[in-house]
């Protein structure tokens, strides 16, 4: 899903596709992108830049390569300064039955590294991550769609129109586990202006399906969201003009540039 800004959520929290041949990528799917953000906090006009965000996703002939990095600093209160740093870099299989990841995770002077290694199958999925205290297993609900495949699906559902849909991922960045996004159209002039003083270079940036997004556990039904987003869905499975609200922090992103990736050429099996 379109979540390398689940990274931006965590800041908050702790404050308080295709088919497996050589084929090309179907309608439907992201294009390979390089997108760069520039993260505020808050979403007023004059809110502080506390940072920056990056997503890479590119693919050869076989497989999805996502990577992601989210780097910010803010004052929580007087002089309590967090620095948080986040590197994700998972590969997804062009079906999306299977992810690996390696996230690199640090708060001030904490750092994590995690690995995981997520299967699914035609009843349900089985994610086996290592964190630093030690593996853990889940069993993950049946059509949990890994980051790529989630993002296909938004972009399917958006273009055929149609109301409100759910998707069900696996988040590798906020829970480590999968995660319920509830989607919703929302009126273009709900979208906040742009914050960044740097325009996105593409078209693409101008160009899109304005959304409200809510993002909850999958496996504790009835539990409050983590947080909620509002923003821009583009062509590209990119996000531009972002509003993330959690607990009591509420971030922007602006996308400050969209660059195409070039894919290769790949024989027919």
């Amino acid at each position: 899903m379109p979540s390398f800004i689940m990274s931006f959520a965590r800041a908050g929290s702790v404050a308080g596709l295709v088919i497996f041949t050589c084929q090309p990528a179907r309608a439907f799917d992201p294009s390979p992108h390089l997108a760069r953000y520039q993260v505020y906090l808050g979403a007023a006009p004059g809110s502080p830049a506390i940072g920056s965000g990056l997503q890479r996703l590119s693919h050869d002939c076989r497989q999805w390569t996502l990577e992601r990095e989210v780097h910010v600093d803010f004052n929580l209160a007087g002089n309590l300064q967090m620095h948080i740093d986040s590197r994700l870099k998972g590969i997804e299989s062009f079906r999306g039955d299977s992810f690996t990841y390696e996230l690199t995770r640090m708060r001030n002077d904490i750092k994590q590294q995690i690995s995981g290694t997520v299967t699914m199958l035609d009843k349900g999925g089985r994610a086996a991550v290592r964190y630093p205290s030690g593996p853990v297993g889940l069993d993950l609900p049946a059509r949990t769609a890994m980051p790529v495949k989630a993002i296909g699906q938004a972009l399917a559902r958006l273009k055929k129109g149609g109301g409100n849909f759910s998707i069900t991922t696996f988040d590798p960045e906020t829970v480590g586990n999968a995660m319920t996004v509830d989607v919703a159209p929302a009126p273009r002039e709900s979208v906040r202006q742009r914050l960044a003083a740097t325009m996105a270079r593409s078209s693409d940036a101008a160009e899109g399906w304005p959304i409200n997004m809510s993002f909850s556990s999958a496996t504790r039904a009835g539990t409050p969201p983590y947080y909620t987003l509002n923003g821009m869905m583009l062509e590209s499975g990119a996000l531009d003009r972002l509003t993330i609200r959690s607990g009591f922090f509420t971030f922007a992103a602006d996308l400050i540039e969209l660059q195409p990736i070039d894919t290769p050429q790949c024989p027919r099996a």
